[in-house]
């Protein structure tokens, strides 16, 4: 009698445990590889901030998992610290970002940095996962912060992206402001999530199924 009460309760588990599941990292909506060379130099020092944005159109709606980028010399001497963002396309004239991209709808967490040598580093939303609509423009920034002389790194070149949105270019954020279109494109992963709900509801079939054990592990017991 033991074993079978110990066997429905691990059938039990299993069911819970089965329904119940956590958000996962889908597939890239935009992407590419690093390549050799420097694509943007990321700093800030003075009150100045140097950095990046790349635009890009979901082709359907999706939600953001998380941002990956490639840099160099991100060492987090002397103050320096690296932020990320995804921002829409309304031109709101944000007053520390004077010309784009917008207004910010995702602020990423600061990944920790490493010796300064190549590698990926990669930001995700501390609160809830933005959705991002389809056929509309987002811009991903990446700058520079931290303190008043905070050393320079570099978001290193990539290849040409490819994924479930359109690349619509980069444009380089010198002393808070952008300038025109670049042909330079950085090294980066726009990573949806698999779910938008991370724990579901438990469905009728399985709550039913947990009532079917209870009752027969009471009649037993009787």
């Amino acid at each position: 009698m033991k074993i079978r009460s110990r066997l429905f309760g691990l059938f039990a588990l299993a069911i819970v445990s089965s329904i119940v599941l956590p958000v996962a990292k889908g597939d890239p909506i935009l992407g590419n590889a690093p390549v050799a060379g420097d694509a943007f130099s990321i700093a800030y020092e003075a009150g100045n901030t140097w950095g990046a944005a790349i635009s890009f159109t979901p082709q359907q709606n999706v939600d953001l998992f998380s941002v990956t980028v490639w840099l160099t010399g991100y060492t987090g001497q002397n103050g320096q610290s690296v932020c990320a963002g995804i921002w829409n396309d309304a031109n709101q004239l944000e007053p520390f970002f004077p010309s784009k991209p917008g207004q910010e709808i995702a602020s990423l967490s600061t990944p920790a940095p490493n010796d300064g040598s190549l590698a990926a580093f990669t930001f995700y939303d501390s609160s809830e996962p933005p959705l991002l609509d389809s056929d509309s423009k987002y811009w991903l920034l990446i700058y520079g912060a931290g303190g008043q002389s905070g050393s320079s790194l570099n978001w290193v070149d990539g290849s040409s992206p490819t994924g479930g949105a359109t690349y619509d270019g980069s444009e380089s954020l010198a002393i808070g402001n952008f300038s025109p279109a670049s042909l330079t494109t950085p090294a980066f992963s726009i990573d949806s999530s698999s779910e938008i709900n991370p724990v579901p509801e438990p469905s009728t079939l399985a709550l039913a199924a947990l009532g079917c054990a209870f009752l027969f592990r009471f009649r037993h017991r009787k």
